[in-house]
């Protein structure tokens, strides 16, 4: 795993002058929205529905939203895997970024995904990531050889940011790193593309605060799909040969949520 220092040695400069969002701006709107039962509700529901939809799920968002906020009953087929992941971003809001909490958030996630004995632990097969339209061949994760490694690596380098004096600018930055760097990883037998995006906001409440749980961006990632997948391969389709020059149209998705 290319450690997260050095890419952002080789790239950040380019993000920073590239960066056409204001995120101060933007993320001070965000700050002002009231933290209340009601708005977590909301804002996980989006993101929880928005998430399982770019895996696939059938259940439209405003389904989705009748069914958490007005009790609307719908099919259990339709709402377990959604709820999974709805429960996984309350767990994340109540509970500190580690290793050992992220493998708690998967266990929750994939209990209507995978048998128990996969939840919650590193994998120990190889991956190839599909095209769930096409069937085509996107990319190769790390090899079962080194899968659990790497992950300890990944994990060990997001804590030294936890630690870290950050930038408004540098936390989106490396916050959507984390996002890219475990989707290439994908340490799980399922359910890594749920929760790289749940890492990605999760690392942001850490820096930023709770209200940064109300950042939109798996709704932006689903409404954008096509370049998301695009910008995700951008960086390399073999894990050892991966490029983080080529991040940057992945890297400057998270800001636009903003909006």
């Amino acid at each position: 795993m290319e450690n997260f220092q050095a890419i952002y040695n080789s790239i950040y400069k380019n993000y920073e002058i590239s960066q056409k969002v204001n995120i101060d701006f933007y993320f001070k709107k965000i700050k002002k929205i009231v933290l209340s039962l009601d708005s977590f509700t909301f804002y996980n529901s989006v993101s929880a529905m928005s998430s399982s939809k770019i895996e696939g799920e059938e259940m439209e968002i405003d389904s989705y939203l009748k069914y958490k906020t007005n009790n609307v009953k719908y099919l259990s087929s339709l709402v377990q895997k959604p709820n999974d992941l709805f429960n996984a971003y309350l767990f994340a809001q109540k509970n500190k970024l580690s290793k050992s909490t992220v493998l708690k958030a998967h266990k929750i996630i994939s209990k209507h995904l995978l048998h128990t004995h996969f939840r919650g632990k590193v994998r120990d097969s190889d991956m190839v990531i599909k095209d769930g339209k096409t069937g085509k061949i996107v990319f190769e994760a790390c090899l079962k050889e080194i899968v659990s490694e790497e992950f300890d690596s990944f994990m060990k380098e997001v804590s030294i940011l936890l630690k870290k004096d950050l930038s408004l600018m540098e936390t989106f930055f490396y916050a959507s790193l984390i996002h890219l760097q475990f989707v290439k990883i994908h340490p799980f037998d399922d359910g890594n593309g749920r929760v790289g995006r749940l890492l990605e906001k999760w690392f942001l409440a850490e820096k930023l605060g709770q209200n940064a749980w109300f950042i939109q961006s798996e709704l932006n990632y689903w409404n954008k799909r096509n370049p998301f997948y695009s910008n995700l391969s951008k960086v390399g389709f073999f894990y050892d040969k991966l490029n983080y020059n080529n991040a940057l149209d992945f890297l400057m998705m998270l800001p636009k949520s903003l909006k």
